[in-house]
């Protein structure tokens, strides 16, 4: 068994390892644009978890974060009075990962029944109705539980 965990450990190493060192190498030849346009390029047909990852280690590397930037747009909580924020009803209470799909901003909050309201950023769904202000300013980055 530890002889087998050795080598399955052993092999995944060289795989990130080679991995790596052909994005590094590809870099000097191909110039992206950002950082979604060299994970797009390079993971390709990957088969290996271990593989992705090291990818997008290595484009990471090329494209660091400054302190302005994150993976996800930060938009400020809105109070009671805020303006122009949107909402639509799930109609569920179910929380379930056709949540993690919400545009950026999106908050959430719960009805009194326990259905979960998305409620949307300005401009995000102009033609949804107007969020509810009681709900816009308790709402939360996560459904509530």
């Amino acid at each position: 068994m530890k002889l087998e965990w050795n080598r399955l450990l052993t092999g995944r190493a060289y795989a990130i390892a080679m991995t790596t060192l052909l994005i590094c190498s590809c870099g000097s030849r191909t110039n992206y644009a950002s950082y979604e346009d060299c994970i797009l390029a390079e993971v390709g047909s990957s088969q290996t978890q271990a593989a992705v990852s090291a990818i997008c280690e290595a484009c990471r590397n090329k494209f660091p974060l400054d302190a302005k930037t994150s993976d996800q747009e930060v938009i400020a909580a809105p109070g009671y009075d805020a303006k122009g924020w949107t909402e639509e009803n799930t109609n569920s209470t179910e929380i379930g990962p056709w949540l993690d799909y919400s545009p950026p901003g999106t908050r959430f909050y719960r009805n009194a029944d326990r259905t979960i309201v998305r409620v949307y950023p300005p401009g995000v769904k102009p033609n949804a109705a107007r969020a509810n202000p009681f709900g816009l300013g308790d709402s939360t980055e996560h459904v509530p539980p």
